[in-house]
């Protein structure tokens, strides 16, 4: 009773602010002095950090450098892990599947057992996606969280929108992919967010005619059918169009036939590989974070299949010989696609 007693007129000041309805400043003087001291340094500390999130998660476009803004250690952190993550995934030529055969237990063995690939990759998306993400928790939670008076949850969001879009395009293939699949899961995106990942369909730049020429030349030798010159006449010097693991050229044979010739982005599937794996790492822990229902580490390993299975040029040949041979037997001439040349087809 003595302790209570005590209590209650520790409290009392207190208890009459808040019922004169004292502003924050005034209930900070009711402290003692010691206490006082300590909620000022808190108050500093606060305001350093809330200094450090706006730098970090800038409101622009143009002062993103890959998520984070210009600033000397954004820079280093970014080359650093670049030089690393390059210099091992140059040397390292295995996988831990082939295309058509998506495998998530044998990714995460083959990248327990390199860990210079997988860390390197990771601070690489650190890097791109960090300050987009302090930005997008910003958004979240400042100024009371979503809905309180100042809180720009959505009038950032079409901003942040656009910025995702940029950095899925930056950060390759799976990125790409990932957001071509998610712009039409409204369920778990919302509005802005499906409305700027569409533009993916069409933003995807080609790679150098010069390395796809090289792999032509490749596959054309591996199969014995030659080379471009004793089999083209003309290839076209860009792209007629170009997707996320592949583009396409115009050429035209030496016996007049005028072809398509589908090449396969470099190393595709170790991009593919690597990136599905840290992003199926790290699903459950955002899932928590966000309270989430989805399953997203089955939603991921779907996505997986139809991505890897995309890469099978050889499959999607037979595939194709057989809805052609499907639909002259119907009758329906009129529903077809591209008759492949098999002599002249490989796995890239």
């Amino acid at each position: 009773q003595a302790e209570l007693s005590v209590l209650a007129k520790v409290l009392q000041p207190y208890a009459q602010a808040a019922s004169a309805k004292m502003n924050v400043e005034a209930l900070v003087k009711q402290l003692p002095l010691p206490m006082q001291v300590v909620e000022k340094e808190m108050v500093k500390m606060a305001q350093g950090v809330a200094e450090v999130i706006h730098i970090i998660s800038r409101d622009g476009d143009k002062d993103l450098f890959n998520g984070y803004p210009f600033n000397p250690q954004a820079l280093v952190l970014w080359f650093t892990s670049l030089v690393a993550y390059s210099s091992v995934a140059v040397k390292d030529e295995a996988t831990p599947y082939r295309a058509g055969g998506y495998d998530p237990k044998a990714a995460e063995i083959f990248y327990n057992k390199r860990w210079a690939l997988k860390y390197g990759r990771t601070a690489q998306l650190i890097g791109v996606l960090g300050g987009w993400g302090v930005g997008v928790l910003r958004d979240k939670y400042e100024f009371g969280g979503i809905g309180a008076p100042g809180n720009k949850w959505d009038t950032n969001m079409p901003m942040r929108a656009k910025q995702i879009l940029n950095i899925c395009t930056r950060l390759g293939t799976t990125a790409i992919k990932i957001g071509q699949a998610l712009s039409i899961r409204g369920d778990i995106l919302p509005a802005p967010y499906v409305k700027e990942l569409s533009e993916l369909q069409d933003r995807v730049k080609p790679f150098s005619t010069k390395t796809a020429k090289n792999i032509i030349e490749e596959e054309l030798a591996a199969s014995g059918a030659g080379s471009i010159k004793t089999v083209f006449r003309t290839i076209t010097d860009e792209p007629v169009a170009a997707a996320s693991i592949g583009q396409v050229f115009k050429a035209e044979m030496n016996d007049g036939t005028v072809v398509a010739i589908k090449v396969q982005r470099p190393d595709v599937i170790k991009d593919i590989a690597l990136d599905l794996y840290i992003v199926r790492s790290i699903a459950p822990l955002y899932k928590r974070a966000f309270n989430m229902n989805s399953n997203l580490v089955g939603l991921i390993d779907e996505w997986g299949r139809g991505f890897v299975d995309e890469l099978d040029y050889v499959r999607e040949a037979t595939n194709g010989r057989r809805f052609l041979a499907a639909m002259r037997a119907r009758g329906l001439d009129a529903v077809t696609t591209s008759e492949v040349i098999d002599e002249l087809s490989g796995n890239r």
